[in-house]
């Protein structure tokens, strides 16, 4: 028989934070590696508009926040930022254009982030950058075994890496995450290998989250000895993710070790993913995923507008910067103690009109003057329900089984 599950999903995580003692403005006439050294323990650096060219990776010895005076006007150049000495504080990248194209010989910059010694790092964060053009990957932590606290990338555009070589967005395979390895609220583009490689050492304890939480994938994965993840320590968590369009290799499922304490896939959207590698490895938690095409405003310009009318939108599903329209006919997702979902059958205890459709709009079935409703005839999927009644709308997504 059939059944009905609600759904819920997200978790909770800390964001990091900086007291810092100064701020100091420079203009593009100023070395960068010069403010930094100079700079004292959470000390705040703002760049004026304009851009700076980078001759040598950016070496982070303290506590120190890098940002833009306006955001995305200051542009970084040939740029990388590496972490070797012990005891670094937090750290905060925000509101910057970072390109690894250097102007002078027009090479690429291999790693955006470097943790490559014995460090004691605290917290990292890059918020709000765009990113572009980087040889390898957006963080190398795979030849020291130092400690991070938290490396976080939030609300950032991702474009054009890991073509250099086969290095993971996240190489994650001997610096310790006491806390976290996360990526929210981002877009990335043309990326040619898996997202995260993090092995036995990661985390220090198996409580350390991996967390990929609403972000947009669009043409990733596309080296095809690549698998999409691979650990074998910590518990990671995938939850309210696009990933469209990846030709991986036939081997190339997820690839877990049972050693990992928690796997687990929520909410996301699939679409022209190859050999379906993101749904294989049965002992993994899979729930409530599907496949379906988020119809892209203009992919090909890096436009992942998702149309407005989509459900995508009321799911929350994917980066939002680009979940900006509304969902005309249906409301916010509501719970009502008239309604109920369960035995494969909707029941109102008023006469109500009861509208089933698919996560795109589509409708599959619709009763009008009616107290219940059966789901048998339903394919196996997610659908949004929708229950008009006594003058009030409620919308519930719910699973068929």
């Amino acid at each position: 028989m059939k059944r009905i599950t609600t759904l819920l999903a997200g978790i909770a995580f800390a964001l990091c934070t900086n007291v810092f003692a100064a701020e100091k403005n420079i203009d593009n006439t100023t070395l960068l590696s010069t403010a930094i050294s100079e700079a004292s323990e959470n000390d705040v650096i703002i760049l004026e508009d304009g851009d700076y060219i980078i001759d040598a990776n950016l070496e982070i010895t303290k506590g120190i926040t890098i940002k833009a005076k306006n955001a995305k006007k200051a542009t970084l150049i040939g740029v990388g930022f590496s972490f070797k000495t012990p005891n670094i504080g937090d750290v905060i990248i925000k509101d910057l254009v970072l390109e690894g194209t250097k102007n002078i010989d027009a090479t690429l910059t291999l790693y955006v982030a470097d943790i490559n010694g014995a460090t004691t790092l605290s917290n990292v964060l890059f918020e709000n950058c765009d990113i572009n053009n980087y040889g390898n990957c957006m963080l190398r932590a795979n030849r020291a075994e130092g400690t991070c606290t938290s490396f976080k990338v939030n609300n950032c555009i991702i474009k054009k890496m890991g073509y250099s070589n086969a290095y993971p967005f996240f190489q994650a395979t001997k610096t310790k995450f006491t806390n976290s390895l996360e990526l929210t609220n981002s877009t990335i583009a043309d990326f040619a290998n898996e997202y995260v490689q993090f092995y036995g050492t990661v985390g220090g304890n198996d409580d350390a989250i991996i967390l990929f939480k609403n972000n947009t994938f669009y043409n990733t994965v596309t080296n095809e000895a690549r698998r999409p993840f691979s650990g074998k320590s910590g518990k990671i968590y995938v939850q309210n993710n696009i990933f469209a369009k990846s030709p991986v290799h036939t081997s190339g499922e997820i690839s877990f070790d049972k050693s990992v304490t928690t796997a687990e896939l929520t909410n996301n959207v699939i679409f022209d993913y190859a050999n379906g590698a993101l749904l294989a490895a049965a002992w993994i938690t899979k729930t409530d995923n599907q496949e379906s095409d988020p119809a892209f405003k203009n992919s090909a310009e890096y436009n992942f507008t998702i149309p407005e009318g989509s459900s995508l939108i009321t799911l929350n599903i994917g980066d939002p910067r680009w979940l900006k329209g509304t969902l005309n006919s249906l409301p916010q997702l509501q719970q009502d103690e008239n309604i109920q979902y369960s035995n494969a059958t909707i029941t109102s205890k008023h006469a109500a009109t009861i509208h089933i459709m698919t996560l795109t709009g589509k409708t599959v079935l619709q009763q009008s003057d009616c107290t219940s409703l059966s789901t048998a005839s339903l394919a196996k999927g997610i659908y949004l329900v929708q229950v008009t009644a006594n003058g009030s709308t409620h919308t519930q997504k719910i699973v068929v089984r």
